[in-house]
């Protein structure tokens, strides 16, 4: 889910940046009945004409969770499923999943649209026509600060924000072209050490190892059998398979994983082993519940 209101305004007053909500943002949604388990947070321009105010379109459409006006002004446009993602590679859902920072454009990299990416990105979308506009200061500030927000509140690195661009070739945007993610770190840094607890434990989102499972089985085409053929597994349906697998808990798979990184070099950081003992874990637990090759 977009953090909520409450996250969103206090942490834009930490870093400077005007805040405001439009009105109907708790039910705006494109799609009420859509899988929304957020990975990762996404950059856009709207392509507008110089001047004016796209901010009546992103809401009208619930074109994306967030916007940035030309002023600079952070907005809390719509907090469910939105429609900025489309359609995009899956091969980026698993750069996200395994940690890999996304730097490339999708054209580039000759991937394939080949996935729904509604389910996976809160984005923003900021005020620009995207074919030689500048960005001021303060936009760039405002869209630091929604990527910084998001990111310290579901507990996410700077590595999990990407462009339009990245995620599929049908796209330019966001034309800005500076990377934002040292920026971003050092909003998440203010955000984070200047509260009594970590914005993730704040609200409830879900852990990021169930992010990154629910990433890597969408990826690989995994559902339940229980609904539509097409539908994807939930999180809670995607850990009662990890948890039922021959009778194997994720518990246990992941502590046979940490045993074999233990001859690994003493270098290897602890919050890298986590992460390396969560993915084997989970694709050799669903891989062998459903006998995928």
């Amino acid at each position: 889910m977009t953090a909520p209101a409450d996250v969103m305004r206090a942490g834009a007053a930490k870093l400077g940046v005007p805040f405001e909500t439009v009105p109907g943002f708790a039910t705006r949604n494109s799609n009420p009945a859509g899988a929304f388990h957020p990975v990762a947070f996404m950059l856009h321009h709207t392509a507008s004409p110089r001047g004016s105010d796209a901010r009546g379109y992103v809401t009208r459409t619930a074109a994306s969770q967030l916007f940035v006006d030309r002023a600079g002004k952070l907005w809390l446009v719509a907090s469910g499923r939105t429609r900025h993602p489309g359609r995009g590679s899956s091969r980026v859902l698993a750069d996200i999943a395994a940690g890999r920072p996304v730097v490339e454009d999708a054209a580039d990299r000759g991937l394939v649209d080949d996935t729904d990416g509604y389910a996976f990105f809160v984005g923003v979308e900021v005020d620009n026509d995207g074919v030689g506009e500048p960005y001021s200061a303060e936009v760039v500030s405002a869209t630091v600060a929604a990527a910084a927000i998001t990111c310290a509140w579901h507990g996410w690195s700077p590595d999990r924000v990407i462009h339009h661009r990245q995620w599929t070739r049908r796209k330019v945007d966001m034309s800005l072209r500076d990377d934002l993610r040292p920026a971003i770190a050092a909003a998440i840094a203010e955000l984070t050490d200047h509260q009594e607890a970590p914005m993730s434990t704040l609200a409830d989102p879900q852990p990021a190892w169930a992010q990154d499972a629910v990433t890597w089985a969408l990826g690989h085409g995994i559902t339940t059998g229980s609904r539509d053929a097409d539908a994807p597994v939930t999180a809670r349906e995607l850990v009662t398979m990890m948890y039922r697998a021959h009778k194997v808990t994720l518990a246990d798979a992941q502590d046979a994983v940490r045993s074999a990184v233990d001859a690994l070099p003493p270098t290897l950081a602890r919050t890298d082993v986590e992460r390396i003992a969560t993915e084997v874990a989970t694709s050799t637990v669903l891989r062998a519940r459903l006998a995928l090759p």
